[in-house]
């Protein structure tokens, strides 16, 4: 299985695309409910209020680390979230994951896709092995 990590933007902030792009280099969240995911590769789906979420590309998750505002504040290039926006950093800190490797392509219907499991902030998502002859 793969996961399929949820990644939601506006017309003004394409978090996904940028991510694809390798312009978006750090995701960062509220909880760490991507820690599982280090060391793997995962799709990235955009999702958008009123479309279809869709695949875009994939990228690896090389590492999570807990981090406060200010470093976050100094990594914005990095995260590219605006300083007041509402993914910016309110509090203490937040949940970065450093990503490297983006593919970009696509974009394919998540409903394509079998969905084993779905939880608010991913998809898991039954792949086959390829047969050996």
């Amino acid at each position: 299985m793969i996961a399929a990590v949820y990644i939601h933007q506006t017309k003004g902030v394409p978090y996904a695309d940028d991510i694809v792009r390798k312009l978006k280099t750090i995701e960062t969240r509220t909880r760490n409910t991507l820690g599982r995911f280090v060391g793997r590769r995962v799709f990235i789906v955009r999702t958008m209020a009123g479309h279809e979420p869709e695949i875009v590309g994939s990228v690896f998750v090389e590492s999570a680390a807990y981090r406060t505002a200010e470093w976050l504040d100094a990594h914005r290039n990095e995260t590219l979230i605006p300083p007041g926006s509402k993914f910016d950093c309110h509090g203490a800190g937040k949940w970065c994951y450093r990503l490297s490797d983006a593919l970009q392509y696509g974009p394919f219907p998540l409903r394509y896709f079998p969905v084993v499991n779905k939880t608010r902030t991913y998809a898991m998502i039954e792949t086959q092995k390829e047969a050996t002859v």
